[in-house]
């Protein structure tokens, strides 16, 4: 008899061994094809695991209402948080949108509201997690994510490549582009593999043209630097046989690069070109410079984090690089590509007002929709953000009662107002930062350059909060 449980037990046991397989999770490692897990979305959502299994985003879609909410997990699928606001890039009707996602940092669960998201769109989100940067596809569903068949996909890739450029996909293999902060100058190379390792050579008489969406649809020209080696900035030579994966702008051409220059600036960007009689192009994706120290030209010091470079912006220890301007309200004023912003911190509550205007003196209200949000990094506290909104969507006044609506729009944002966010980290006379002001117009996204902020101060007494 104990000969029989004993032959059972292993009867059990290799037929256990012989199905296990086929149950739990099943990883299949062949190149782009996708993951398939026993992970159940939770909210109903579309799954996506990271290439490297390192996080998983769950994305749910209501078209109906406009909303997507993403929700972000690590590689155990327990909830993981992000203290930075995720952004989801769409192509909403030939046009890019980018939508800042909404949630009380830090959190696990965003929200992103957009007129836009009525529409099937797809983009990108791009989400800071963990010390990684990640860039999952959106795609708005027909059926407005109601769909219980969950997706689990591997496109999820790194934001930069091997020569700290941005990498995007095109039908047929990857591009990874590469912005200079100190030049302006560009440098391209095509690949058959995400990891930019084996290249996909065209002709050395190919040209690559880079689009910038979202500056008036600006067109520059990428070619090889020449016809003999075709060499990189490292020396490399690029010319195998006539053949070359590697392209500049604006090399020997003469062509101005210089509005392409700064640590600031970043853009919406397509590349396109032909290969094999056959046009091939990226989607819109977001292009930021690799940045330099401003002695050493192209010596590749490179941040992902935005923090104050030594570029010659002047970020000393008071941070006042050209001498902060103070607007009407008291407030420091900024410029952004449309307009100007005045915004003002008060030292004894940690609240922020932030008035929008087309002029410097902000006396012309460069207005927006009453449910429009803006958002505010302060870049040398650990990129910590906050949302500003409007006092209330009656009269919206200011701090001196002033009503700012007008016919459903106003250029009048506060924070926290009644949202119940911590503000004390921001209270005290000492207190200063350099900081980015970030919203959408338009249907574009805006954006200062880092600004040094600091406090109004208020006498004993304080200020009232109408």
């Amino acid at each position: 008899m104990t000969a029989l449980k004993r032959c059972g037990a292993f009867l059990l046991c290799a037929l256990f061994l012989f199905v296990a397989p086929a149950c739990g999770d099943r990883h299949t490692h062949d190149g782009e094809e996708d993951h398939d897990h026993s992970h159940d979305a939770a909210h109903g959502g579309t799954l996506i695991e990271a290439s490297d299994h390192s996080a998983h985003f769950e994305i749910v879609h209501d078209g109906d209402q406009g909303v997507v909410m993403l929700y972000l997990y690590d590689g155990r699928m327990k909830p993981a948080t992000s203290k930075n606001a995720p952004l989801l890039n769409v192509m909403a009707r030939g046009e890019p949108v980018r939508i800042t996602g909404d949630g009380k940092a830090p959190t696990s669960e965003w929200a992103f509201v957009h007129d836009a998201l009525k529409d099937d769109v797809k983009g990108r989100f791009r989400i800071t997690m963990g010390g990684k940067t990640y860039t999952p596809e959106f795609h708005g569903h027909d059926d407005h994510g109601h769909d219980d068949d969950h997706e689990h996909g591997s496109d999820v890739h790194a934001a930069h490549g091997p020569h700290d450029g941005t990498v995007a996909s095109f039908d047929g293999g990857f591009v990874e582009l590469k912005l200079h902060d100190d030049k302006g100058d560009l440098e391209l190379w095509i690949a058959k593999d995400e990891g930019i390792t084996q290249p996909l050579d065209i002709s050395c008489d190919a040209t690559i043209d880079v689009t910038f969406v979202d500056k008036g649809g600006k067109v520059v020209t990428l070619r090889v630097r020449n016809k003999d080696k075709n060499e990189d900035e490292d020396g490399k030579p690029n010319n195998r046989n006539g053949m070359t994966n590697y392209f500049i702008f604006p090399g020997d051409s003469g062509a101005d690069a210089t509005w392409l220059m700064g640590a600031e600036f970043e853009a919406n960007v397509k590349v396109a070109f032909e290969a094999d009689g056959k046009k091939r192009a990226t989607d819109a994706f977001l292009l930021r410079p690799h940045t330099h120290g401003g002695e050493h030209g192209h010596g590749h010091d490179h941040d992902d984090d935005d923090h104050g470079h030594d570029d010659g912006h002047g970020h000393d220890d008071d941070g006042d690089h050209d001498g902060p301007k103070h607007g009407p309200h008291d407030g420091t004023v900024e410029r952004f590509d449309g307009g100007y912003v005045e915004l003002k911190l008060h030292d004894d509550k940690g609240d922020l007002e932030l008035w929008i205007a087309k002029d410097e003196k902000i006396t012309q209200p460069y207005d927006l929709p009453l449910a429009a949000t803006l958002t505010v990094t302060f870049i040398d506290r650990d990129d910590k953000s906050v949302t500003l909104r409007v006092r209330n969507k009656d009269k919206n006044e200011d701090e001196d009662g002033k009503a700012n609506n007008r016919d459903g729009k106003t250029n009048y944002f506060i924070f926290p107002g009644d949202t119940g966010a911590n503000a004390t980290w921001l209270m005290g006379a000492d207190f200063k930062s350099q900081v980015r002001v970030t919203f959408e117009a338009g249907g574009m996204r805006r954006a200062t350059k880092a600004f040094l902020l600091k406090p109004h101060t208020h006498g004993a007494h304080g200020h009232d909060h109408k």
